[in-house]
């Protein structure tokens, strides 16, 4: 139950109580490279390291990561470079999916290391998963160079999101981490569940969030809107609550249903479909009696 109990309400509407430098003139010498050393090509002029770090964005087409690999020389026959795979979440054929070996066909130096992430193996876009990816000297053709260039590389993986074209369905679910504020009086963490996810649009959507307050009232409905992708906002839907009961508020309104609308002094609310967040802001009343002054404000966090 919660902690703060509202006041009483008058009548219907009324407000409650209350830096460069000169050129050598001796060319400097490229370090001499060993002949025949696997290893992943990182760019001209990079510094030189001995592991490298991805991140991959995942699309929701699987589009894989291409990461360049090859050898120090050319060879007139095909060779090949084995890898291992490492990871303490990401599972191969879930999260991710990448071959044991590549080979670097005869003529060349480099070729390509596909590792494909699996965008149904992200839940939702606060998941980062890192894939340790090496060069496995003992099943590549050569042993890998461990001072001229990385054989290693880290990859984190995650979910594509974008607050322009975000993707609905990834909003659904429970949120185990509601925070909420009515005045001085916070509450929580519980749990909210987010519903009824419907397109209104190219850039709005409405969704459904059930038990606000936490005794199991709702849903209650918002819209979302992203027409300005940085400022993304959620606005409630004014009407009485399903399955509430205006006791919750104070006991003298029980029987009764709790009413919502927007509040004047914060109408609008936000909300981020990347990190799975929402902030809601609204007026409680009691349906036919009137209004309670204090802004309430509800979190959502997965």
């Amino acid at each position: 139950m919660k902690k703060y109990i509202f006041p009483i309400l008058f009548a219907v509407g009324a407000v409650g109580l209350n830096s460069c430098q000169k050129e050598n003139e001796v060319i400097d010498k490229d370090p001499v490279i060993p002949a025949e050393r696997a290893r992943f090509v990182i760019p001209r002029n990079t510094p030189v390291l001995t592991d490298s770090v991805k991140t991959y964005f995942i699309p929701s087409t699987n589009d894989p990561l291409k990461i360049a690999v090859g050898f120090t020389t050319v060879s007139t026959v095909d060779r090949k470079i084995a890898f291992t795979y490492t990871s303490t979440d990401a599972v191969s054929g879930v999260q991710y999916n990448a071959p044991a070996e590549v080979i670097v066909p005869a003529g060349k130096a480099v070729d390509t290391l596909r590792v494909t992430g699996l965008f149904s193996g992200f839940p939702n876009a606060s998941r980062i998963d890192t894939v340790v990816i090496r060069i496995d000297s003992a099943g590549s053709y050569a042993p890998p160079s461990k001072q001229i260039m990385p054989t290693k590389i880290t990859v984190y993986l995650r979910q594509y999101c974008s607050e322009a074209t975000p993707v609905l369905a990834m909003l659904g679910g429970n949120y185990a981490n509601t925070h909420e504020l009515f005045g001085t009086g916070a509450y929580g963490p519980y749990t909210t569940t987010v519903s009824n996810v419907t397109s209104l649009g190219p850039t709005s959507a409405r969704i459904s969030i059930s038990n606000i307050w936490d005794t199991g009232w709702g849903p209650i409905d918002f819209t979302l809107n992203w027409s300005n992708p940085l400022t993304p906002t959620t606005t409630i839907i004014a009407g009485d609550v399903p399955s509430s009961d205006a006791g919750d508020l104070n006991p003298a309104y029980a029987g009764l249903p709790v009413a919502v609308r927007a509040h004047a002094t914060n109408p609008v609310g936000s909300y981020s479909a990347c990190n799975q967040t929402f902030r809601v802001y609204m007026q409680l009343g009691v349906s036919g009696v009137g209004w309670f002054n204090n802004v309430y404000r509800v979190d959502l966090a997965r």
